[in-house]
């Protein structure tokens, strides 16, 4: 190792701000097993992170299903962690997607019109359907063209 190299660990001892933040790393992952402990054991694999504000725990899950389940036991989950010496009032759950598993958002395409000929050939066919329903949707979908509107 060259000798200006050091450990990760050195560094974080070097640096009081480092120091504190490493502390309160700590203090929210005692907090987090000691709410997964609280837990149903199925369900405290599932959460992610915890957080407590005034009171408030609010427990990130990693899907929304496993979040309704969080709520579902509230008041059980508010009795263990009493009972494991965390104070707290009420729960809060959260969903907190793996970064791995979040969806790309895929850029919105620009409107389509519905052109001149297309909307002639919607009136000539809405005219000859015999079922009144179906002729009205069609109808209104050919003056879209009229209205200079996205068709949707």
């Amino acid at each position: 190792m060259p000798p200006d190299a050091r450990s990760v660990g050195t560094l974080l001892r070097a640096d009081p701000s480092l120091q504190a933040l490493l502390e309160r790393a700590r203090e929210v992952e005692e907090t987090a097993d000691k709410v997964r402990n609280a837990l149903p054991p199925q369900l405290g694999t599932h959460v992610r992170t915890v957080r407590i504000n005034q009171k408030m725990v609010v427990i990130y899950a990693d899907s929304p299903a496993w979040a309704s389940r969080i709520r579902y036991l509230a008041g059980q989950i508010i009795r263990a962690l009493r009972d494991k010496g965390v104070l707290v009032d009420g729960v809060k759950a959260a969903v907190l997607v793996p970064e791995s598993q979040r969806r790309v958002r895929l850029p919105q395409r620009k409107p389509r019109r519905l052109s001149a000929d297309n909307a002639r050939m919607i009136q000539a066919s809405a005219e000859a359907i015999q079922d009144p329903g179906l002729r009205t949707a069609m109808l209104r979908l050919a003056k879209l063209r009229t209205a200079k509107r996205p068709v949707p």
